[in-house]
């Protein structure tokens, strides 16, 4: 896809951002709490009301006893598959509501012909894409409802004794103080920032020792993806370089240099360290071109101030990313 078919499309997505709000759609983006009983809420009337255009299935379990979902938008068989997912810290939630709100404005543009003479329809029957909103659901409603939101007592008890529970706001482990983006076996014990579970940074005893970590370990084994996306909160930025080479390496770069024009966000050319993060697993283990993009410019969780930028910034990746394969 050329260069100006990209900018038609982010063009487009941006007025769709300014006509988004309280317009009778399924995925409401005003002012609130967006949160895991929200969210698949909007999965069922989605589901409902584009039938066999998306496909719904549950990848795993949260200690809490809450699926984690995975969204397929569109052809199950298609030639390629992109692979994306948000929410792996509880406080950087507002990417599952830009995920979700991007799932609509897909839908609701199926039929809808772009420059190129292709329909959004037609770009998903060629390259589909796997989405995972919320991998650590759990998280998630401790950062929005304090530990009250955890069900089981002797979880919820357990998570009020650990360090950062006094601001669970700020909180970004799963709800036994465990943070899965410390939790993947490439480089897991590099880094060790943490040696006992609390809000943010500890990895673990072992790798994969939480069961959202191995939903994701096994929502990637399903099939091949072309290219992966993982999406964190705070910086402005896109991470993808840790020192992979060749034709890894020339994929990557492709991706990253893409998803830098569609968002405008800072391109990070230096090889990061692998400390156990998913994206390190991503590229190195399953040897999937992909980047960390980290939406917003303000501490986590973001406030809603930021939406409008973030949602203008991030509206038409999917589509886009799609297209390019």
């Amino acid at each position: 896809m050329g260069l100006i078919l990209l900018l038609t499309l982010i063009f487009q997505g941006n007025v769709m951002a300014a006509e988004n709000k309280n317009n009778g759609e399924i995925v409401d983006t005003s002012d609130h709490i967006y949160s895991y009983d929200e969210m698949m809420d909007d999965i069922q009337q989605l589901g409902d009301t584009y039938p066999g255009l998306m496909y719904v299935s549950s990848v795993g379990t949260s200690l809490d006893d809450r699926m984690i979902f995975q969204i397929v938008l569109g052809n199950l068989n298609a030639p390629k598959a992109l692979y994306v997912q948000s929410s792996i810290h509880g406080r950087e939630w507002m990417n599952t509501w830009i995920m979700m709100k991007s799932l609509e404005m897909n839908l609701r543009n199926w039929n809808t012909v772009l420059p190129n003479g292709e329909t959004y329809g037609q770009i998903f029957e060629d390259c589909c894409v796997y989405l995972l909103p919320m991998v650590n659901p759990d998280g998630v409603t401790i950062s929005q409802f304090g530990f009250a939101g955890i069900r089981n007592e002797a979880l919820r008890n357990y998570g009020l004794s650990l360090k950062g529970a006094a601001n669970p706001a700020r909180w970004k482990a799963n709800a036994r103080g465990v943070d899965l983006n410390r939790q993947f076996s490439v480089g897991w014990n590099l880094k060790i920032d943490e040696s006992i579970p609390c809000s943010a940074s500890y990895n673990g005893e072992a790798p994969f020792t939480e069961p959202e970590a191995v939903a994701i370990r096994n929502a990637l084994e399903q099939r091949e993806f072309v290219a992966a996306i993982t999406y964190h909160t705070m910086e402005g930025a896109i991470y993808w370089n840790l020192g992979q080479q060749g034709d890894l390496l020339a994929r990557n770069q492709i991706l990253a240099n893409y998803c830098q024009t569609i968002s405008g966000y800072q391109l990070d050319p230096r090889p990061s360290d692998l400390k156990g993060l998913e994206y390190n697993y991503m590229i190195w283990e399953k040897g999937i071109p992909t980047v960390c993009i980290e939406t917003g410019r303000k501490f986590s969780p973001l406030p809603y101030s930021e939406w409008d930028s973030v949602w203008r910034e991030n509206s038409m990746m999917l589509v886009a990313v799609a297209a390019l394969y």
